[in-house]
């Protein structure tokens, strides 16, 4: 899997080379201009920085993903009235360097599944009553919020409390996997390339002239993203109706391509008594076995996301169903196949929407959810005194002033581990002090992981004091710049000290730096790009 960074690139249909930053850059760049053309039309003259912008992330998306999100808002003038150019194809030598922060603060993220929480906890009760495919009254106190979008599925679980004020605990941190709808359509469009025998529709694309290529590329993108969603998403309506089949219009182009190997294999599946699929003039219809085949692998993954949520936080009954593919007929109907007898599935009205709507919530009203639960365990890397016994002889440093102690180095220094709950209070400071009076900045790399009590920064766990402990999987995501100031001459390295204040309380970590002497602030940058 290619590591998330600056430089990583993204090949267009064209065939060339693109920063992904710089694309995703150049989608949010669009978004905003319209929607500052539709303000001017309102007669409206606003600018870039007279808005405060919320992008939505999903729940499992880890700090990188995060870093490029922000940056390519920075990139796109969210927080200022200059944006990035046309987008360039990557050449050699070049380069992508982390952008300025301006107005920082006018550009939050947001979790995905908790903007829809906000959103499902602010539907009234009226509303729930007649928005909701249930009947009869339902505990709301407790709920779980499954988010099911294009790529992911996010769970997040939560309790409404009413004091000291009102707002929402976290009582499990979010958690999902790549079970989203796009892999539905992936499962199509693969059924699609068998019945055309043409993998990548290579030669569909590659007949046409460099002009018609991209019309070509659009179609297919029509047939699979628009023809067979429509198809998808209301899938399951008739669930009683086995013999019922999906009908996919196909372009007469693209008929006409592979009008002779779709006209044989129908055939040959006919003569095999596998009745998949048939072509009725320009309609695709494909029954409803092999269309579960394409839901199944993808429902069954997502019933086991739901699942370990449910062993967790088995007190929570109400069970809301949001996003684009949480609509789904058929994922309704399996969920409640498998869970029904003691939980409530709810899809509300609005259900597309509740990200995008509870996001704006949350943005007007952050404090309604003050705490949450991390999502994983964060560290440095540090050496302490060596004790017997307990440390690894492995990472034993010895002594290099005769009267000090042994160090042990590759020491995994916890700030928060995951499952904590943190609020914006729970904040962890650490303090950095020069090596060298003349040192202007010390680089920090942050180690995180998926377990708890973790020793080493190699992920080797401590086994009686022998070297032949398990590994467990920590990994190196960032670093820390901490500068220094200058000092005068009758000064020494502990007036240069800064301490640093770590928050895991947003859906980004955040760090804040003071100059413990003068106690004034200081730039101190994360960095989870390079």
């Amino acid at each position: 899997m290619q590591t998330i960074n600056r430089e990583m690139k993204v090949k267009g249909k064209n065939g060339k080379e693109y920063f992904l930053v710089e694309v995703i850059a150049h989608i949010l760049k669009y978004l905003k201009d319209e929607l500052i053309k539709k303000m001017k039309r309102a007669d409206w003259a606003l600018n870039a920085t007279d808005f405060d912008w919320v992008i939505t992330v999903p729940a499992i998306w880890r700090a990188r993903g995060k870093q490029m999100m922000r940056e390519a808002g920075y990139k796109a003038g969210l927080c200022s009235n200059v944006s990035c150019g046309k987008l360039k194809e990557v050449s050699e030598r070049q380069f992508i360097h982390m952008p300025e922060e301006e107005n920082p603060d006018k550009l939050s993220l947001v979790l995905e599944p908790e903007a829809a929480a906000f959103y499902c906890q602010n539907i009234s009760a009226i509303q729930r009553a007649s928005h909701c495919n249930v009947k009869g009254s339902f505990k709301s106190d407790s709920y779980v919020v499954i988010d099911v979008g294009g790529g992911t599925v996010d769970i997040v679980a939560y309790q409404v409390c009413k004091f000291p004020e009102p707002h929402m605990e976290v009582l499990h941190e979010p958690t999902g996997g790549a079970w989203g709808g796009r892999r539905v359509n992936l499962e199509f469009k693969n059924f699609l390339q068998n019945l055309a025998g043409d993998i990548g529709f290579t030669q569909y694309i590659n007949m046409a002239s460099e002009k018609r290529c991209a019309k070509h590329c659009a179609e297919l993108d029509e047939i699979v993203e628009e023809n067979f969603e429509a198809q998808k998403t209301i899938f399951g309506d008739n669930d009683l109706n086995r013999d019922a089949k999906i009908t996919v219009h196909l372009n007469f182009s693209f008929l006409k391509t592979y009008e002779s190997e779709l006209e044989k294999k129908i055939q040959d599946m006919h003569i095999q008594k596998i009745e998949h699929a048939t072509i009725d003039d320009s309609d695709l219809r494909i029954t409803y076995e092999k269309v579960q085949l394409f839901f199944d692998p993808i429902v069954d993954g997502i019933i086991e996301c739901v699942a370990k949520v449910f062993s967790d936080v088995p007190d929570a009954y109400t069970v809301y169903l949001v996003g684009g593919f949480g609509g789904c007929q058929y994922i309704y109907n399996k969920l409640c196949a498998r869970f029904g007898e003691k939980y409530k599935f709810i899809t509300p009205e609005g259900r597309n929407h509740a990200v995008v709507k509870g996001a704006a919530m949350m943005k007007k009203t952050p404090q309604f959810l003050n705490a949450r639960r991390v999502d994983a365990t964060y560290g440095i890397e540090t050496s302490i005194p060596f004790e017997n016994g307990k440390h690894d002889e492995l990472y034993r440093v010895p002594a290099t002033v005769e009267g000090e102690p042994d160090m042990c180095s590759n020491i995994f220094t916890t700030f928060v581990e995951k499952g904590d709950v943190v609020s914006a209070q729970d904040v962890y400071m650490m303090s950095f002090t020069p090596e060298r009076k003349d040192q202007r900045y010390m680089k920090v790399m942050i180690y995180t992981s998926l377990e708890k009590d973790v020793w080493y920064t190699t992920g080797k766990r401590p086994s009686s004091g022998e070297s032949n402990g398990t590994y467990e999987d920590v990994n190196m995501i960032g670093e820390l710049f901490v500068p220094f100031r200058a000092v005068e001459s009758d000064e020494s390295a502990e007036d240069q000290i800064v301490d640093v204040m770590f928050d895991f309380s947003g859906a980004e970590i955040k760090v804040t730096g003071f100059h413990r002497k003068s106690a004034t602030e200081v730039r101190v940058v994360l960095n989870f790009l390079d």
